[in-house]
């Protein structure tokens, strides 16, 4: 398995990926187009076997004019049948060496890792195991499922210890 930035030619098969894991939403082509198309914003990445995409990821700068960034996990996929076999981890884990280097190379560092999810516990458990975070907030009421915010600092240093 191989994890490596987006490009265009990925846009079918990513769209295909999100076509299965987020069946409710009617337009994938347009979002992961304009998504991938926001670059350095947005950092897109896949994972292939071959020629077929398993899965992707998409980080977010969230920093305005700071030199020190939050970092946000946008959303991450993988079709069905591969979820088991830890692409969701390897993305992360093999990405961020990745957007470190590309931070760097506009001048920022990044200090926190966000990530918004559904109040589900065994959803958590991939990337307190990847990324060492923790729930901080939970948020009820406002979406139809009830979500957590999980943060994690010292990016940085995490990035560094996947090479």
């Amino acid at each position: 398995m191989n994890i490596r930035y987006m490009k265009r030619n990925d846009l079918a098969g990513a769209v295909q990926v999100h076509q299965q894991a987020f069946g409710r939403q009617a337009q994938s082509p347009y979002w992961i187009e304009v998504t991938l198309e926001a670059f350095p914003r947005f950092l897109c990445f896949v994972a292939e076997e071959g020629a077929q995409i398993l899965g992707y990821l998409i980080w977010a700068q969230q920093r305005g004019y700071r030199d020190e960034a939050s970092l946000e996990l946008d959303q991450i996929a993988v079709l069905p049948e591969f979820l088991s076999e830890q692409v969701a981890r390897r993305l992360i884990e093999e990405s961020m060496p990745h957007v470190s280097a590309q931070l760097a190379s506009q001048g920022i560092c990044a200090k926190h890792i966000n990530i918004s999810l559904r109040d589900d516990e065994h959803l958590h458990r991939p990337y307190q195991a990847a990324l060492d975070i923790e729930v901080t907030t939970a948020i009820s009421e406002l979406y139809r499922i009830d979500k957590v915010m999980m943060a994690a600092k010292e990016m940085e240093r995490r990035a560094e210890t996947a090479d």
